[in-house]
């Protein structure tokens, strides 16, 4: 991330700032990059809010056990990419994706393959 990318502000609780603050300094991170990380892990994860409206068309009639039971793997997967993360095992594609994203900038394409 350089200086150039677009800003903006947010308003934070107290104590969702001691959080970040909290995890940053864990993570060897500045705030704005545990933001940033934690966000694009975010957006990473699955979105199975259309696969639970869905289930109703198959006769599935007991839609709470199911979103419960959803809420539980999902939970279990933000522990999972937590553990992955504090083990750096994101780092390497990371870096990848950082140099493949400098190099199509560098050849003019603009486009990462």
């Amino acid at each position: 991330m350089s200086r150039t990318d677009p800003q903006m502000k947010i308003r934070l609780s107290a104590e969702l700032k001691a959080s970040i603050e909290q995890a940053s300094a864990a993570n060897n991170r500045t705030m704005n990059a545990e933001i940033a990380h934690r966000l694009e892990r975010s957006f990473s994860m699955p979105d199975l809010s259309g696969h639970i409206r869905s289930l109703s068309r198959y006769g599935v009639q007991q839609p709470r056990d199911i979103i419960g039971t959803i809420v539980e793997l999902q939970r279990a997967l933000g522990k999972a990419h937590a553990l992955a993360d504090s083990l750096n095992l994101f780092e390497p594609v990371a870096k990848a994706n950082m140099e493949a994203e400098e190099a199509s900038e560098s050849d003019g394409t603009g486009t990462v393959s």
